[in-house]
């Protein structure tokens, strides 16, 4: 037989013998995430899968197959094939049969909590090409650098033609292996690249909230899961902290979800009263209602389209017949179904529709709808505001995590009519950086960088550090002279303490100051860990340190062991202002976030030495607070630093 023919004979036989035997009995019945016990009667309707006609026509294909086939057979994919041939049969497009593994994809997949990569990937029907839709940030999609609109031609070193994408992902997330290859096309890129990803635990965010000017509070839901009710009450009193006045709730795209989800999100919103009701085949009603002590009482603005279905649309029909707030956009896809996931007692299961729901004023919106109080198509928006207003250009703004096909539909409309189009791309949101766009080539460039400081500010900034690094070696030498002595005098050992520091980026460098301690002090270190004052355990600091020499005490109490640093300010390696330059061993504990803090030259003062320095025992706080001084950088701050030094070394009640 044609391989390319195989799938849908196997589809075809599937359909058409469907499944020799389901005894009645007891199944387990997944609702809305939740199992419970479901008993189905026994005369509940006419399908019939296990009679004699259909033994017989099994028998005879299993034995045509097994004399004719040429090759092996997988029993177990044809068995879950015939069963989904079962499902197929019913001609509803949500029917489905799921095999353990699918199940546990699935179960996965809703709760919002899975181990994958952190990306959602189609694929065409007919071409059979799979795409990136959205890359979830925080997660290794994201990390990696794969981006929406990114083709997979290849999968852990396998071709993608012929692959199944529900393969491809039961792969992802069931697979022995957590290193995951992907081999992608980009638009505008001639060679395809290979990116490695580290599947691991991912919390999917389904929620996502920002405060708009005028006290008006964004919440875009994209869907249903488990995990969204919380994420809604976390993002909604976080906007209300804010002092949101007006709330705008963005299902655009959400395809649903859990039914419970979504009428406990209603709760959060709703007047007292029916939330949506629905009924089975045998007339059997359920309603869901809301006590109403949530009620929300500031203006509400609905925005939904095409592809808000399911979940989408009990919440868009419940606001619409409360009249508690305005829907915008156009008509919603109209799913007035329910399904349920029954659980099978082989650990398999199937999804069937099972009733109908109603609006609370008793509207079917099956294959109709809703539609919106204010309509607004944007496509056809856009092309009227092009008309009206003789436009040249267009600036069109992509947010974060928006779909590229989204986007380019309304690029594609500028195009069409001859108007330049801009794209602003927010790649970062919400991340502390600055950017700039420039070109390498033909390509456009964008840099993304954490440090304020342009190159006139680090040339001016360079300059005053070789100036006062001079005038401090000038303005101190009688000190040090003095301090070099009293040290030779008091103990064994040099004068100068060497040692190596981690310095911008992590380049290693020198570090010069007044031996303040006994020679053996490093040794000693270890034994005096247990009374470390830091908490966290990345730095080491102790007020009684017996290390310190007597003169040790002194110098260090008046800053006076800090002074050899200004021949590292003049040498390059350090700044008058900057963060505290680390140990090696500091560095090799630095999480992710806490490694930005030598992302700048170190400096012989800084924020956290005027604002607390000893007293401070959270190493997060010292992180915290050289971070407010990378991201606030100006030439008056470093000034303010400087004065402010000289102020605390007066008081010197900070410093041991």
């Amino acid at each position: 037989m044609d391989e390319e023919k195989k799938p849908h004979f196997w589809k075809g036989f599937a359909v058409g013998a469907g499944v020799m035997f389901l005894i009645a009995g007891a199944v387990f019945s997944v609702s809305n995430g939740v199992l419970d016990h479901l008993f189905y009667p026994e005369n509940a309707g006419d399908l019939s899968l296990a009679g004699l006609k259909t033994s017989r026509k099994l028998s005879e294909l299993s034995n045509v197959i097994n004399y004719y086939y040429l090759d092996d057979i997988d029993e177990e994919q044809v068995e879950d094939w015939m069963y989904k041939g079962v499902m197929a049969g019913l001609e509803d497009p949500y029917a489905d049969y799921y095999s353990k593994e699918e199940l546990k994809s699935l179960m996965e997949s809703t709760s919002g909590s899975y181990k994958g990569i952190g990306a959602i990937m189609t694929q065409d029907k007919d071409t059979g090409e799979i795409s990136v839709v959205k890359c979830y940030e925080g997660t290794p999609a994201a990390e990696s650098g794969l981006l929406p609109g990114d083709i997979v031609t290849g999968f852990n070193g396998e071709d993608t033609s012929s692959l199944d994408l529900t393969e491809m992902v039961n792969e992802i997330k069931t697979g022995e292996k957590d290193a995951i290859e992907l081999t992608v096309r980009r638009e505008g890129e001639t060679e395809e690249q290979t990116i490695i990803l580290t599947r691991r635990a991912v919390d999917i965010p389904t929620v996502t909230s920002e405060m708009l000017e005028n006290n008006i509070g964004y919440l875009e839901i994209s869907e249903f899961d488990t995990v969204t009710l919380e994420q809604f009450q976390e993002a909604k009193a976080s906007l209300e902290e804010q002092g949101m006045e007006k709330l705008i709730v963005d299902l655009r795209n959400n395809p649903g979800g859990n039914l419970s989800t979504v009428v406990d999100i209603l709760k959060e919103i709703l007047p007292e009263g029916l939330i949506v009701y629905t009924e089975d085949r045998y007339g059997e009603r359920t309603e869901y209602s809301c006590d109403g002590e949530k009620e929300l009482t500031i203006p509400l603005a609905v925005l939904i389209n095409g592809e808000s279905a399911s979940a989408s649309e009990i919440f868009a029909g419940a606001v619409k017949d409360y009249g508690i707030g305005t829907l915008v956009g156009t008509t919603t896809f109209g799913k007035g179904i329910v399904q349920r996931i029954v659980e099978l007692s082989d650990g398999t299961a199937v999804k069937l529709t099972i009733a109908k729901y109603y609006t609370p004023k008793g509207n079917n919106i099956h294959e109709k709808g809703i539609e919106p109080d204010v309509e607004v198509e944007l496509d056809k928006e856009l092309e009227q505001l092009i008309r009206e207003n003789n436009l040249d250009q267009i600036y069109i703004i992509q947010k974060h995590g928006e779909e590229l096909p989204f986007t380019q539909q309304y690029v594609d409309i500028c195009i069409d009519m001859g108007v330049t189009v801009r794209l602003v791309v927010d790649f970062y949101k919400k991340r502390r950086a600055y950017s700039y766009v420039s070109t390498v080539g033909t390509y456009p460039v964008i840099t993304y960088h954490t440090i304020s400081l342009n190159t006139y500010e680090m040339a001016i900034k360079r300059l005053m550090d070789i100036i006062g690094g001079m005038v401090g070696i000038l303005l101190f030498s009688p000190v040090m002279l003095a301090t070099a002595v009293a040290i030779k005098l008091d103990s064994p050992g040099p004068v100068i303490f060497k040692q190596t520091r981690v310095g911008q980026n992590g380049r290693n460098f020198k570090i010069y100051k007044f031996r303040s301690m006994y020679i053996d002090a490093e040794e000693r270190k270890k034994e005096l860990m247990a009374q470390n004052e830091i908490a966290g355990g990345v730095m080491f600091k102790m007020k009684d340190d017996p290390r310190i020499t007597k003169v040790g005490r002194v110098i260090r109490k008046f800053s006076i062991d800090e002074l050899p640093q200004f021949f590292n300010v003049v040498g390059g390696s350090m700044s008058l202002v900057g963060t505290r330059p680390p140990t090696l061993d500091e560095v090799e504990k630095y999480e992710r976030k806490q490694w930005r803090r030598i992302s700048i030259k170190p400096g012989i003062t800084g924020m956290w030495q005027v604002n607390g320095r000893s007293k401070i025992d959270n190493f997060d706080d010292i992180v915290e607070m050289d971070v407010e001084y990378i991201d606030n950088w100006s030439l008056m701050s470093d000034i303010k630093i400087i004065l402010k030094t000289f102020i605390v070394l007066l008081k010197h009640d900070d410093a041991y």
